[in-house]
């Protein structure tokens, strides 16, 4: 997308913007020769994250426009009124806002902290709110077609966009909110209020410290959302206002066809879809000329349908034969050698109108598969719809996102389940196209994100103080009790190379943390170098991506292992505590 100059001498107030889109939408604005405003927090170098105010206020200068770093924690209201001003008395007024800063946890409500629920809500909806409001005598008295742009998605109120993490989504609304209301109350300013959201996964330096580099196929550029957002910030603001704009819905609208500038990974045209849209399913369901009815009028209406009308139904497919074919295929690649390379039984409890349980039997005998249960007991389990399974063997629905929407579960040994990987190999091998080539990466990304991201973009400081083994577990140690033994209910060993063997029992009394083997078995055992526990507990390193990456092993019990993230928070909690005492 070609800068026009329409944006020159204009000046830009960016909320977050010392790296990821909020950079990437100034630099895009400071091309065409505006004035630039980098308003986030970050004034000293993150260990793990690039960039800061006075790196990115640079990078406005050198791509002609001019810079101004000024450090602001958008929860704090003096902080934010003296940066309203000092941007005033350095560049003579605001034209345009954009409210890109966001804090995120993707937890249930049971395991977020309300120190972690106050923290997004007073960044995403006070601090959009409260910024808007210092930043709007401004906005008013601009005449250069003042606008504000913020970073928020579609208001979806389907339920399953609360339930795995309400905390996070009630925040993130509170911005959109913000632009549902807004729109309305300053109509006649003619300031131009609107909402920008991506349509697939964006790579910025957070998502890499919360995925891994491992998601970047998967992911497009920040670049994307640059483009999206000068289109709208170009638009005559008194007549382009109240939208929830999706970017490369915006782009098409201008005459873009073309998107594979954006991709990551040159060539990559399967993307993983971002929350909060609809369309989400119908693009996992292959329907991809969606994209041409994505204006959001169009998403509304779809959002807005009634169970069993026509727009809900719509994209739902025939669920008659969608099982039996993936197992007939699944029978012809069935062999002895295969078998010894697997060692392992899968089951699949499958509801819809093929409902019943189905297996893949690679452990005994040159192996089996068919309806029913096999012959011993299954080291792994998942759960889904006929469809949904269907979906997953044609390579129309990733497992990310059949775990994050809720329709497959797990259950068992994730080491085997990992192993299936090289079952769909060979089925691609003899033309049958599926996406589980993908397996570990999708894994990869639904167990980061979905079960153990407490990552924030361009606001949150990374907790990271254990130099030994021994810190870990001496503050894990200072945690336990009957409560958290009753939300936890496991036992975990960590066999540390070089190290030694350490268990945390929060399954027994009121906890007990040591060396050694537990006193009784361990449900899930977690193998590894000190480097890199001590990476995972700082949350330096996803612990998804050290798995998919072998850095890590674990072997037991997989829903065991999940709430291995209830003892990480009352660590974390712990620490914070201590600090600020």
């Amino acid at each position: 997308m070609l800068n026009t100059g329409k944006l020159a001498g204009k000046t830009v107030y960016i909320t977050g913007a010392s790296r990821g889109i909020g950079e990437k939408i100034g630099l895009k604005c400071a091309q065409d020769g505006a004035n630039v405003v980098i308003a986030a927090k970050t004034a000293e170098p993150h260990p793990t994250l690039p960039g800061t105010i006075y790196t990115a206020a640079k990078k406005m200068d050198e791509a002609g426009g001019k810079g101004l770093a000024l450090m602001v924690d958008i929860r704090d209201e003096e902080a934010v009124a003296k940066s309203i001003e000092e941007t005033v008395r350095h560049f003579g007024g605001i034209d345009i806002l954009i409210n890109n800063a966001s804090a995120i946890a993707l937890t249930g409500t049971e395991v977020t902290a309300m120190k972690r629920f106050d923290l997004m809500h007073s960044i995403n909806t006070r601090g959009t709110y409260m910024v808007t409001k210092y930043a709007l005598p401004y906005l008013k008295n601009s005449k250069k077609n003042p606008h504000i742009l913020n970073i928020a998605p579609p208001l979806n109120m389907k339920p399953r966009w609360f339930r795995d993490h309400c905390a996070y989504t009630m925040a993130k609304y509170g911005m959109s909110m913000c632009v549902l209301g807004m729109a309305e109350e300053f109509k006649d300013f003619g300031i131009g209020v609107n909402a920008l959201w991506p349509r697939t996964a964006i790579m910025t330096a957070a998502m890499e410290m919360l995925g891994g580099g491992e998601v970047a196929d998967q992911c497009r550029t920040t670049d994307i959302m640059s483009d999206a957002a000068y289109v709208m910030l170009t638009r005559d603001g008194r007549n382009y206002t109240g939208n929830f704009a999706i970017d490369e819905a915006v782009l098409m609208e201008e005459g873009m066809t073309d998107f594979s500038q954006y991709a990551c990974v040159p060539g990559q045209t399967e993307f993983m879809p971002d929350f909060f849209l609809d369309d989400f399913d119908e693009y996992v369901k292959g329907h991809k000329e969606v994209f041409g009815k994505s204006s959001q009028p169009a998403m509304k209406e779809y959002a807005s349908a009634p169970a069993g009308s026509i727009a809900a139904d719509y994209f739902k497919q025939p669920s008659s034969g969608l099982v039996q074919p993936i197992f007939d295929q699944l029978s012809g690649l069935i062999n002895e050698d295969l078998v010894k390379k697997m060692k392992a039984v899968y089951a699949f409890d499958i509801s819809g109108n093929e409902s019943g349980k189905w297996y893949l039997d690679l452990k005994n005998g040159a192996g089996s598969c068919g309806k029913g249960e096999a012959a011993t007991d299954a080291d792994c389990t998942f759960k889904m719809k006929d469809e949904h399974f269907q979906q997953m063997f044609t390579g129309k629905l990733k497992p990310a996102s059949a775990f994050m929407t809720g329709k497959m579960k797990l259950q068992g040994d994730m080491g085997k389940a990992m192993k299936l990987e090289k079952v769909m190999g060979q089925m691609k091998s003899r033309s049958y196209h599926t996406m589980m080539p993908n397996h570990q990466r999708a894994y990869n990304q639904l167990f980061s994100t979905h079960r153990f991201s407490n990552g924030f973009h361009t606001t949150a400081q990374v907790l990271g103080d254990y130099s030994s083994v021994q810190e870990v577990l001496d503050r894990i140690s200072s945690v336990k009790s009957e409560a958290i033994v009753k939300q936890v209910g496991a036992i975990y060993l960590f066999d540390v190379k070089e190290k030694g063997k350490y268990f945390i029992d929060f399954k027994n009394g009121s906890g007990a943390v040591g060396e050694g083997d537990a006193p009784t078995k361990a449900d899930v055992t977690i193998s590894m170098n000190e480097e890199v526990f001590l990476k995972i507990f700082n949350r330096e390193l996803a612990p998804a991506s050290a798995f998919m990456t072998g850095k890590v092993k674990v072997s037991g019990d997989l829903a065991k292992a999940l709430t291995l993230e209830k003892v990480m928070k009352a660590t974390r909690e712990a620490a914070e505590a201590n600090k600020g005492a």
